[in-house]
């Protein structure tokens, strides 16, 4: 009779709070585990004022029935009560909780997964099995089936169930079509040791890696499609899209236009302000690769103008290929900023490439187009006195030789001139 007293009175309270307290209720999960016509149920749920602790007006004791044939399934509070109705703060962060069991016979029983509050989109909720191993989705309505040995009461969690919140994404835009200069934070609130990987629109992974805290920041990026994919120790999965979109940075003049373009051995740049305003000068700045930029020139701004005003500079000496230009405007109060990136394409029949611009300790030249030519190098200063001079007989089509400028040069401007039989280059270069 007190078996069954107590059967009775653990399914008047789950039946209770289930029908009267969680009708309207949200983030609330019962597992069902049965066998033939026992079964016992417990519910986990997140609320708005309850605690880890026992909370009298959410939480529920464990009542466990003294019939071998029927099983029991609670989980646990902070302190260690055992509950069949276990209450936790809202669900802010992912969480683990887990389930214990007691098995008086052993056998094979159904464990069935309900939302008696319904959990928002894309929370993940997962249901491991310490012993074996296997995951149970418990946010699909299925019944699945696990074979049990007798379980005592005081045994440790045979289940672990984790409450996986979906990654949240910010990101920062690019300034401009070709700059990499995107982010995006990814962040997964409560979860710490989660991998991610970051994929483009070809497909190419472009960011992978461990993330040792709730948010992971993705930097370099540039504009276009990304998918992020994630897997944690929560036993969740999940793929998430977002954008990076170009923000490109706006001249403080209006401008209408920039380009490069090859004449000859040489390359125009040009670009034209529909209006000004405290403008001071435009820079011209070259690269070989996009990302490392060098100043070639600098163009007198209009300073005030409602007009348009066009303006172009020469690059007497672009590398030989293709390089990169972009347009630095400054105001008179020394502030700055960028124009897109433009490229151009140029086969110099004869040049050089001299880097570093300004140099300090080692200058490089790169004789182009200059294989088993006679060449001379000769380095003057501004006052056209010869500083160094060698002759050098490339042996392929882009020699690079080193010159050693700590013992024969001073800090100033200098002239680097390459000669053949067929002409002259001349490089201006800066030491300091």
């Amino acid at each position: 009779m007190k078996n069954i007293f107590t059967a009775v009175i653990c399914t008047f309270l789950i039946g209770m709070f289930s029908v009267d307290s969680f009708s309207q209720i949200t983030d609330a999960l019962k597992i069902r585990i049965a066998r033939g016509t026992y079964s016992d149920e417990t519910i986990i749920r997140f609320v708005v004022g309850a605690t880890n602790d026992f909370d009298g007006d959410y939480d529920a004791w464990k009542l466990f029935s003294f019939n071998a044939a029927v099983p029991n399934i609670f989980s646990k509070d902070i302190v260690n009560d055992e509950l069949s109705i276990n209450a936790m703060p809202p669900l802010t962060l992912s969480n683990t909780q887990d389930v214990f069991l007691k098995i008086g016979t052993a056998g094979t029983y159904s464990i069935t997964p309900e939302e008696t509050g319904a959990f928002a989109a894309g929370v993940c909720i997962m249901m491991k099995d310490l012993v074996t191993g296997q995951l149970y989705d418990m946010r699909t309505v299925n019944t699945y089936t696990v074979s049990l040995p007798v379980i005592a009461q005081t045994a440790p969690p045979r289940f672990r169930v984790f409450f996986s919140l979906p990654a949240s994404i910010q990101t920062s835009d690019a300034t401009c079509n070709n700059c990499a200069d995107g982010n995006a934070a990814i962040t997964k609130n409560g979860e710490s040791n989660w991998q991610y990987a970051v994929v483009n629109s070809a497909g190419n992974t472009v960011s992978a890696g461990t993330a040792l805290s709730g948010t992971q920041n993705i930097n370099g990026l540039a504009s276009g499609n990304y998918t992020i994919n994630i897997t944690s120790d929560f036993s969740c999965a999940e793929s998430k899209s977002f954008v990076i979109s170009v923000t490109p940075i706006i001249l403080p003049v209006t401008l209408v236009g920039f380009n490069a373009a090859a004449e000859g051995n040489s390359v125009k740049v040009l670009w034209s302000t529909a209006s000004e305003n405290n403008s001071d000068y435009f820079s011209v700045e070259r690269s070989k690769d996009g990302k490392q930029f060098e100043e070639i020139g600098t163009v007198n701004a209009a300073g005030n103008s409602s007009e348009e005003k066009k303006y172009n500079l020469y690059d007497e000496n672009p590398y030989s290929g293709t390089s990169y230009y972009r347009l630095r405007e400054t105001d008179r109060n020394g502030s700055s900023t960028y124009s897109e990136v433009v490229s151009v394409n140029v086969q110099n029949e004869n040049s050089i490439n001299v880097y570093p611009n300004p140099a300090s300790y080692y200058l490089h030249i790169t004789l182009s187009n200059s294989k088993e030519k006679e060449s001379v190098v000769v380095i003057k200063d501004v006052l056209g006195r010869e500083c160094y001079s060698q002759k050098v007989i490339p042996a392929s089509d882009n020699e690079t030789i080193r010159i050693n400028l700590s013992a024969a040069f001073s800090r100033g401007i200098y002239f680097v001139a390459v000669s053949n039989e067929q002409k002259t280059v001349e490089q201006k270069i800066i030491i300091n």
